[in-house]
This record gives structure tokens, sequence and C-alpha cells, in this order.
């Protein structure tokens, strides 16, 4: 199955027919990360264009850039110092049990969470989990 097109995206999504080609190709670049077409079959670009809408909306603004990084970089850690110039940033010693760890179920499911297209994403993702199965003789 082929990606998904911003002709596809625009369609299905008109409020978003301002994004550009590049941040399309980049999301569903992004997308291929996180998405299993084998296991997703005829889902699959239904899951992509919720991915790239959910991505496009929770975009940071330029207005909202530093802030959205340094909650990012501190991710419940203390910080000591930030400097938004040549990005710089030093923590208290210590460290939470996400530190270091960015991309784990927890972080990616809370981002999902903030918008409306990713919550239907991660229904979709739900709905389509083969889960963890055994069988016993």
């Amino acid at each position: 199955m082929a990606n998904s097109t911003k002709e596809q995206f625009t369609a299905r999504y008109p409020d978003f027919s301002s994004i550009t080609n590049e941040e399309f190709g980049e999301f569903v670049d992004d997308s291929l990360c996180y998405l299993n077409e084998s296991k997703l079959g005829s889902q699959f670009q239904r899951a992509q264009l919720l991915f790239v809408a959910h991505s496009y909306k929770t975009k940071p603004s330029e207005e909202t850039a530093s802030v959205t990084l340094e909650s990012i970089l501190t991710k419940g850690r203390q910080i000591k110092k930030f400097k938004a110039g040549e990005v710089e940033a030093e923590f208290e010693s210590g460290s939470n049990s996400n530190s270091g760890n960015l991309s784990g179920k927890t972080n990616f499911t809370s981002w999902l969470n903030t918008s409306l297209y990713g919550q239907n994403l991660i229904r979709l993702l739900r709905k389509n989990s083969s889960g963890i199965g055994y069988m016993t003789v």
C-alpha cells in the first residue's frame, strides 16, 4: 500500500489545507517510524492521515517553541540552567523514571492524547492491536 498523499489529507481535513509539501512529507516519514502497515492493513492510510493531522495540529509555533523545548528537555527534572540561543540545558543531579526515554510508550501516548486526532489514532491502534497471546496445551 502506498503512503498517503497531501491531496488525500487536505480532502479529509480541509482545515489543514495550509500544510506545506515539506511539512506533509516530514510527518508522513515520521508516521512510518510509529505505524506498522502490516498490522494495520486496510486501516494504515487512515492511521497515517490521523498521525499527520495530529502532528500538524500539535507542532510548536514560533511563540511556544522555546517553552515546548524546555518542557521536553526537563521532563520532570529540575532545571538548573536553560539557554535558548544555541540550546543549552543543565539539570540538577538525580532523575526520574522517564529521563533519557523520550520515545517511550507512555510519552508517545501522552503526546497523542493532546489532540482529538491523536486520541482517534490511539483508538484505531488499540482496535488493531493483537495484544499478547498465549496457548496452553
